[in-house]
């Protein structure tokens, strides 16, 4: 399988502190099925699965970002420091993905801390860490929601992309099949292309000649980070196809895609809705669409989890130790690792 969480350098670390003996033996405390492998859940099958395909589309779209970065300290363009500059006018993409890539982060790690139960607040399993670490780059390196409003103000200055070869360029046609890999960039791309539209025309609404740019612009700002934030998850959604032509195919990298692409969809859903950028009937089969995703990806869990697992000299037990590991020299250490006791949450 691809690996473009480690290009990515720390887009993968959300989902890399799973212990693998925790996940394939615990056993759940539950009243509904007491003793019954944690895995055995659908809820927890979701929320695994769920996260590590997430952490795959932010692997991707760091990758990308890194990529456009190291472009713009070749060219230099916009001066030597034009690469950290988190703002459109230096470079609309770049400050795109890093408000989304932090968003993200910062999402998918307290989904995993959640269902950790009390482990997830444990130090040595670095949850705790990285979700501190994800929140604090929300305000720094330029605060995220400045640059949604940012980047919103700005997609209103380019021509209006419409259904022909004009402006800046038709529209994708949105394919009719849920896993056609084009389908949730398209979808993205008409949802930035309504929610342009909308911005648009309130502020000619509010900008009466007297009006000053506040006046204009204050009750329009939460719109404008919509737009903005629809503009990056589209960059990020594109970055997806993208990733799969250039890595070698496999099964299990493509069902990562798949799932993080319309597990996407399922949270944006009731905006795409709201905006008529799709109706009920384009959505009907989504649900279903996903089950068949954590269905395609659960055969494929172990080979997924050693590519996004810690080196061996991080992973660290609950109460600080090393974990064992198969090949030391330890013979009070089952062999099989269905017979570890593994504590409760």
């Amino acid at each position: 399988m691809g690996r473009p969480a480690h290009r990515a350098g720390r887009a993968g670390p959300p989902v890399r502190g799973a212990r693998r003996p925790a996940l394939r033996h615990r056993e759940t405390r539950a009243a509904l099925a007491p003793g019954s492998p944690l895995l055995a859940h659908r809820s927890q099958q979701r929320a695994l699965l769920g996260a590590l395909a997430d952490a795959f589309a932010l692997s991707c779209a760091a990758a990308r970002a890194r990529e456009l970065l190291a472009a713009a300290r070749e060219s230099d363009t916009a001066g030597a420091e034009a690469g950290f500059a988190p703002w459109s006018a230096v470079s609309r993409p770049l400050s795109a993905y890093k408000a989304h890539c932090a968003d993200e982060a910062e999402r998918i790690v307290a989904e995993c801390q959640r269902r950790c139960g009390h482990a997830g607040l444990a130090d040595d399993n670095r949850l705790a860490g990285y979700h501190g670490f994800a929140r604090s780059f929300d305000p720094a390196g330029g605060d995220s929601r400045l640059i949604r409003y940012d980047l919103g103000r700005a997609l209103l200055d380019d021509p209006p992309a419409t259904g022909t070869a004009t402006g800046t360029g038709a529209l994708p046609p949105v394919p009719a099949d849920l896993a056609d890999p084009g389908w949730w960039p398209a979808v993205l791309a008409r949802h930035q292309h309504t929610l342009t539209g909308w911005l648009r025309r309130a502020r000619t609404e509010h900008a009466p000649g007297s009006a000053t740019p506040f006046e204009v612009w204050n009750p329009l700002l939460d719109r404008a980070a919509e737009l903005g934030a629809t503009y990056a998850a589209r960059l990020a959604a594109e970055d997806l196809p993208r990733a799969l032509a250039t890595l070698p195919p496999d099964e299990a990298t493509t069902a990562l895609a798949h799932l993080a692409a319309l597990r996407a969809a399922d949270r944006t859903a009731g905006a795409l809705l709201r905006h008529r950028t799709l109706t009920p009937g384009d959505l009907v089969g989504l649900e279903n669409a996903l089950e068949r995703g954590y269905d395609r990806l659960l055969p494929h869990l172990e080979r997924i989890e050693r590519a996004f697992a810690f080196p061996d000299d991080l992973v660290r037990a609950r109460d600080g130790a090393p974990e064992a590991r198969p090949a030391a020299a330890d013979p009070t250490d089952p062999a099989d690792p269905a017979e570890r006791k593994e504590p409760g949450p």
